[in-house]
């Protein structure tokens, strides 16, 4: 035998030697493997997607107006009755309705409600009030704020 047919043989034999030497996981092992990984991704997205908002139901009581601690008079175009108590309620039905207590110059106490429908995205609410305009309102844990031109309610939600 020369060299050079020596040097083939060892060759190959150096050759087949790496292949088997040389770790090599069977393609199910491989395959698994990538489906746990998209499987744990896919879990992940579909909890975030899934995770239900929290219940933003309830009654939340009128605190202050335009910071100003109640009874307060809210600067108004032509004046406004002094509100002696408020309560806004918000429902699961994507529906609300707000009623503010006031003294009349009378004295008599007074009442106004008004109903809406509201569409939530994230912490704030889109609200379109029946036979009214529309407002913006933003929920911060149990704090319910919301601009009514101009003027800011700021409701606190009973236990």
């Amino acid at each position: 035998m020369s060299d050079i047919e020596a040097m083939k043989i060892e060759s190959c034999w150096n050759f087949r030697f790496v292949r088997l030497a040389t770790p090599r996981f069977p393609i199910s092992v491989v395959a698994l493997f990538a489906i746990i990984v998209v499987l744990v991704g896919c879990q992940s997205k579909h909890s975030e997607e899934t995770a239900k908002p929290p219940d933003i139901s309830g009654i939340y009581i009128l605190e202050t107006i335009n910071g100003n601690n109640l009874p307060s008079t809210p600067p108004h175009k032509g004046g406004a009755p002094l509100i002696t108590s408020g309560a806004f309620t918000i429902n699961p039905d994507s529906t609300c309705t707000s009623k503010i207590l006031f003294a009349l110059p009378s004295g008599k106490i007074s009442s106004h409600e008004v109903s809406a429908t509201y569409k939530r995205e994230g912490n704030t609410l889109h609200m379109r009030w029946r036979g009214a305009g529309r407002t913006v309102g933003t929920l911060d844990g149990d704090l319910f704020t919301m601009n009514n031109e101009g003027t800011m309610f700021a409701y606190r939600k009973q236990p």
